[in-house]
């Protein structure tokens, strides 16, 4: 998947939903969805003994993943299905998404460009 962060600032990171709150190294989304694949940066995950980096960022730079503290302000990426069809016997039309959001694969995506910790991003964002 390759999704573009603009570069509105200096953050380098987005949140993109992936955590592992419950379970040291074990991580999941926001939404309980399985994790069905992972795009981690060079050396990472990283579990340093005595740092909570708990929270999974998306690196603007590399396009990697990124463990980090949940407590730090960054971009977020959200995620929500796309708009069904109306007519259903017609084949799906793509990228049926609300305005402002972008479609990819069925899914539709939004990065917020205010910086926001994980307990203060919409309950659509991952």
């Amino acid at each position: 998947m390759d999704i573009k962060i603009p570069p509105c600032d200096s953050r380098s990171s987005a949140w993109i939903g992936l955590n592992d709150l419950q379970t040291t190294n074990f991580y999941q989304w926001a939404d309980n969805s399985d994790v069905t694949f992972t795009g981690w940066d060079a050396g990472q995950p990283v579990a340093a003994p005595g740092v909570e980096q708990h929270c999974i960022a998306l690196n603007r730079e590399t396009g990697g993943w990124r463990t980090t503290m949940c407590e730090d302000i960054l971009f977020s990426v959200c995620w929500m299905a796309q708009i069904p069809s109306s007519i259903p016997h017609l084949p799906p039309v793509l990228d049926q998404c609300d305005s402002g959001w972008s479609g990819f694969q069925g899914s539709c995506y939004k990065v917020l460009t205010q910086g926001l910790a994980p307990g203060m991003i919409p309950d659509k964002a991952v």
